[in-house]
């Protein structure tokens, strides 16, 4: 009887030493990954998606992390292409000013590749795009008085 009580003891205690590995060995890994540098977005634009651009105005990218300023520049791209400077307020904050004068009523696409990486080396997960509109044409809406 005590050999059977030792057995089912000694089992016990592998299968506890067991979890406890393994339990361990995931807080490491879990210690592990929060070392690793979190990779950034775009948090919030100027104009705001579905926002009406100004024929002449500025389009501002507010990224979560500070960037890398030349992977950011080398990933930003617009359709259709139009003319236009690149600058960084803050070392987060990206603003394209068109030195053109964009086409009235046109869709444009701002994008930012997933090449673009942080300050830490941290690459976008998925590549960011925003599209806006410019302003369109004058157009009537109502006429008063009304016919008849």
């Amino acid at each position: 009887m005590n050999r059977h009580r030792i057995r089912w003891l000694g089992g016990l205690a592998a299968l506890i030493a067991l979890s406890l590995s393994l339990i361990l060995g995931g807080l490491a890994l879990a210690q592990g990954d929060s070392e690793a540098p979190l990779p950034p977005q775009v948090v919030d634009t100027v104009p705001l998606p579905g926002e009406e651009l100004a024929l002449d105005g500025a389009v501002t990218l507010y990224f979560d992390l500070p960037m890398n300023q030349a992977s950011v520049e080398a990933a930003f791209s617009v359709t259709p292409e139009i003319a236009g400077d690149l600058s960084w307020p803050s070392d987060s904050t990206l603003t394209f000013t068109t030195t053109a004068t964009y086409e009235r009523a046109t869709e444009y696409v701002f994008s930012v590749a997933a090449t673009a990486e942080s300050a830490d080396g941290a690459a976008m997960v998925e590549p960011y795009t925003l599209t806006l509109s410019t302003v369109g044409y004058l157009e009537v809406s109502e006429v008063l008085p009304s016919p008849d």
